[in-house]
């Protein structure tokens, strides 16, 4: 649940979404007056001109990775980081800390989003039974899995986080995650989504 936070709806904003998108990272980017639309969110990536104003929400308790180079004052929640490639590694390492991993979580093939659940570049294992997903599939589920608040997820939520062209509709991330869930009950034997009507989706695996 990354949120990618500028000043306004920046370009800078959008090629740094794109950039983690098309290596399979949910995420979010949303200008700082439109923050509220986008939480929760479990990791924040803004600029360094824009911090101070990101640090005067209430999303000062969300870890900042800030982009740019220069000092960031640690007592603001956030660390600076000058180079953009390696801003994958840094999230990587951000997001296993707070869901209480280390590096031993990250293989040569995949990391571990948790005990249960391994992701590599094009198939996931759950409990050790490999599925094959759809790349939209494959969003949905990781970032499904990034809620460790066990809450269930709106469609509107999935859609910003999983959508690089917004041609996801309510209806199509139904149709996503029951031929996920098709391939995970034949798989591994149960179904890795639940659903609530009216209240959205959220994962079955830890």
């Amino acid at each position: 649940m990354i949120l990618i936070c500028d000043r306004t709806l920046s370009e800078r904003a959008s090629v740094i979404r794109d950039k983690l998108f098309r290596m399979g990272c949910p995420c979010a980017a949303a200008p700082i007056s439109d923050y509220r639309s986008c939480l929760p969110a479990s990791l924040i990536v803004t600029f360094t001109d824009a911090l101070n104003t990101v640090r005067q929400t209430p999303m000062d308790h969300i870890h900042a990775i800030v982009l740019g180079g220069g000092f960031v004052n640690s007592a603001l929640n956030a660390s600076a980081l000058a180079d953009e490639n390696l801003l994958p590694g840094q999230i990587r390492k951000q997001l296993l800390k707070q869901n209480g991993m280390d590096e031993s979580a990250v293989t040569p093939f995949g990391v571990f989003g948790s005990p249960d659940a391994f992701f590599a570049e094009d198939f996931m294992e759950i409990r050790g039974a490999q599925i094959e997903p759809t790349k939209a599939e494959y969003m949905i589920f990781k970032y499904l899995m990034s809620d460790r608040s066990r809450r269930f997820i709106p469609p509107e939520m999935i859609r910003k986080y999983c959508c690089s062209d917004g041609r996801m509709t309510d209806e199509t991330i139904a149709v996503h995650i029951s031929n996920l869930n098709r391939k995970s009950k034949s798989a591994c034997g149960f179904q890795i989504i639940e659903s609530m009507r009216f209240s959205g989706y959220r994962s079955a695996v830890k």
